[in-house]
């Protein structure tokens, strides 16, 4: 295995795989970028002249001040919190729409042609009975990594948002 080498995807160079942290879910079991440029990506204060990294926080907070405590305040307030979202939404529209276009075309490709009416009417009606602040989740996702669900009724639960951002992507469940 140390014979085996990969190209950092940062700077583009052969490295060895002992040059790679290693992280399971990556191809060959390790990260796309070497050791050293994930550190450079960790810790951006080494890149800088500033080499103590609470001078360099200090120096980032007061460059980027305005866009922090706009951040901070409106997690803390739920109508600033639409008002900044709105804004970003309106300054990432491209983003948004991207994101929201691959959503909805995995949900079309997910969702089986032998899919009756009497489904896709359960379908309407789990998503019109979900309660006040519980989300519509996929059991098993439909772009998992390990394992791909479909978009029927009985892949659907309700779920807390923090439970769904919690279980993200992932299937939870292990098959022996």
């Amino acid at each position: 295995m140390s014979n085996i080498r990969k190209t950092c995807k940062k700077c583009n160079k052969s490295k060895a795989l002992t040059e790679f942290y290693t992280l399971k879910e990556c191809l060959l079991g390790v990260r796309p970028e070497c050791r050293i440029c994930t550190q450079l990506k960790r810790k951006p204060y080494r890149n800088s002249k500033i080499l103590d990294k609470k001078e360099y926080d200090k120096v980032r907070y007061l460059e980027n001040r305005e866009s922090i405590l706009a951040r901070v305040s409106a997690s803390c307030n739920p109508e600033k919190k639409k008002v900044y979202d709105k804004i970003y939404n309106k300054k990432n529209s491209k983003k948004k729409n991207a994101q929201s276009k691959k959503y909805k075309h995995s949900k079309s490709n997910a969702t089986p042609v032998w899919l009756s009416k009497t489904h896709i009417k359960a379908m309407e009606e789990i998503y019109k009975t979900c309660p006040q602040g519980y989300e519509v989740d996929h059991i098993v996702p439909l772009s998992g990594v390990n394992v791909s669900g479909l978009h029927v009724p009985w892949n659907l639960q309700h779920l807390t948002r923090s439970e769904n951002r919690v279980k993200s992507n992932k299937f939870p469940y292990t098959i022996l």
